[in-house]
């Protein structure tokens, strides 16, 4: 791996001219000031310089500041360069910077997540304006502390703008099963082989999963 800095004053627009032959890892670095650039500009030349293939990661230098904030460059950082990809088929929510699902995109699994943890997937603090859920089986809970306590708000839809006491303040979110969801599989799916406790919906004990809504183990299973 190269770690290169991007020089100083008018060289940050010929990293595109680097050329390490054989080097698969690339890391391009930029001072937290340069050009006097927002974090979000910083961001969009980093995410350029990924586009063109210069890059395959990012640094930044830190030059007598204790002002900057860490949270927004991490979280900048680790959404370009795709610190953690998570598989399309764990994806239940995708939180929005935007309302009505616009702006930067960031998709979570099931799990707990605090603010370091947001972070690392690409989801800045307080940055959060609406989010889909694409498991219909789980359940949001949104936190504007950093450790997933305190008080929260619980969604189990999606929600196209947040509240105005958590827009653009969630900090920490817990993605969890909804306990009143119900849950659809096909009539081929095994017959209990867990030897589960199944119900139909007047009560009544069940020797297999039949069509239609079941109960199994206290969740609710439609059976198409």
């Amino acid at each position: 791996m190269i770690q290169c800095y991007d020089g100083g004053a008018g060289n940050v627009n010929s990293v595109g001219s680097w050329n390490f032959t054989g080097v698969r890892e690339r890391h391009a670095g930029l001072l937290n000031y340069s050009n006097d650039w927002s974090v979000e500009k910083n961001m969009a030349q980093f995410q350029k310089w990924k586009d063109d293939g210069v890059a395959t990661g990012g640094f930044v230098w830190v030059y007598n500041d204790e002002t900057w904030d860490l949270n927004a460059w991490a979280s900048g950082m680790n959404r370009v360069f795709k610190a953690i990809t998570v598989p399309e088929d764990q994806v239940a929510v995708r939180c929005y910077s935007e309302k009505n699902f616009n702006g930067y995109c960031v998709a979570l699994p099931m799990g707990k997540f605090t603010q370091a943890d947001l972070a690392v997937y690409g989801l800045k603090a307080k940055d959060l304006a609406s989010f889909e859920l694409v498991d219909s089986t789980c359940q949001v809970r949104l936190y504007t502390s950093t450790n997933c306590t305190g008080s929260s708000i619980l969604r189990r839809t999606s929600a196209k703008l947040l509240s105005t006491a958590y827009t653009d303040k969630v900090c920490s979110i817990v993605v969890e099963p909804n306990p009143t969801a119900i849950k659809e599989i096909n009539s081929d799916t095994p017959k209990n082989k867990n030897h589960e406790a199944i119900y139909n919906l007047n009560g009544q004990r069940l020797n297999k999963i039949q069509k239609g809504i079941n109960i199994v183990d206290g969740k609710k299973i439609m059976v198409k």
